[in-house]
């Protein structure tokens, strides 16, 4: 019987399990690295309050588990000319 509730147990856990999904949210800024993080604290509550749509949650809750600035690149525009931007990400889990 003990061995039975440990199979159910596992089983349970990992189907809860199977159902979290993961994702990366984006964001760009052309100013500043400071911009980029600002952008990205914004992102990080618009996610806690639920505000954003994220395509992967399908209406679910998400939380954030993680964030970064990723620092500054080049981007080329619609004329062939480099941009400098920077970028920060927001990750987070769909509950």
């Amino acid at each position: 019987m003990k061995k039975l509730i440990l199979a159910f147990a596992l089983l349970t856990s990992t189907a809860l399990f199977a159902e979290t999904e993961t994702g990366v949210h984006t964001v760009f800024s052309r100013i500043s690295a400071a911009d980029a993080e600002a952008k990205m604290m914004d992102a990080v509550e618009a996610i806690k309050e639920g505000s954003i749509r994220l395509q992967n949650c399908n209406n679910r809750r998400a939380k954030v588990y993680g964030a970064g600035v990723n620092g500054m690149s080049y981007r080329v525009n619609r004329f062939g000319e480099l941009q400098k931007q920077w970028s920060a990400y927001v990750k987070y889990r769909c509950n």
